[in-house]
């Protein structure tokens, strides 16, 4: 009877071992469970870029390459602003994404998936990657499809900076954002693999509305599923990053060099 007793009044004075206070499950951050915190996160992201945009802006009035307001416009929508957009309008994104992507439980890189991936998988995904721009290429050219004006005017322009910020500067921040970031926040929350694909791939086709013409988003949607399962399947976001830039590179060469629109 004692050692029942004893058993009994261990049993009440303890606490079952999946209700123990546990200080790293309880120090959980709220982008691990909600895509709310990470959304929030993604309006401050909108706000900085505005914000070196604009800063951008006062440079070139600085230097008297525009002065009126709808030379600015314009001159925004041309290819020679490509550089200082990327440049000025990340400067202030990249850091803030280095501090949302730390937590309790994870480096900064871990957050932004900066972590190896088998260079088994690049020969597979470098061959997916060739078949998909191959089979847009087919779809613009047979249903004539209009690439808007921006890639038009793209045609003869070899800068080395508007062509590094295209193929290495644009994809690189591009894929920290999307397929880094908020994909590694809302993978595991609760809009899952299939939410995580669409919603990332809808927001990295929006990004592009005014470089391209409606249906062109189209394919950049598409382009953006690819690379969201070829980060979901190697874990990392460098895979993406590579496929991205030479999805780039290849544009570049068809449009820049040899006037393919």
């Amino acid at each position: 009877m004692k050692e029942i007793e004893i058993l009994q009044g261990s049993s009440e004075g303890s606490t079952p071992p999946s209700t123990v206070d546990d200080p790293i499950r309880n120090n959980v951050r709220a982008d691990e469970s909600s895509p709310w915190f990470s959304i929030s996160w993604l309006f401050a992201f909108l706000i900085l870029h505005s914000l070196g945009v604009g800063l951008y802006i006062v440079v070139l009035r600085v230097q008297g390459v525009v002065d009126a307001p709808h030379q600015i416009e314009e001159y925004l929508m041309r290819p020679e602003s490509l550089p200082g957009l990327v440049f000025y309008g990340w400067i202030f994104v990249i850091p803030a994404l280095i501090l949302a992507a730390r937590s309790s439980q994870r480096s900064w890189r871990q957050g932004l998936a900066l972590v190896r991936f088998s260079p088994r998988q690049l020969p597979f995904w470098l061959l997916i990657l060739m078949v998909y721009l191959l089979f847009e290429t087919l779809a613009v050219k047979v249903l004539q499809i209009s690439v808007g004006e921006f890639m038009e005017q793209m045609v003869g322009q070899k800068g080395p900076l508007l062509i590094l910020s295209i193929v290495v500067f644009a994809p690189v921040a591009e894929e920290l954002l999307f397929r880094g970031y908020l994909f590694n926040a809302w993978r595991h929350s609760r809009i899952g693999l299939s939410g995580t694909l669409l919603l990332s791939s809808f927001l990295f086709a929006l990004v592009h509305w005014g470089q391209y013409g409606v249906v062109p988003l189209f394919f950049i949607f598409g382009a953006g599923l690819l690379m969201g399962v070829a980060r979901e399947t190697s874990g990392s976001v460098y895979l993406p990053m590579i496929l991205h830039g030479l999805a780039n590179l290849v544009s570049v060469i068809m449009v820049n060099y040899l006037g393919l629109v």
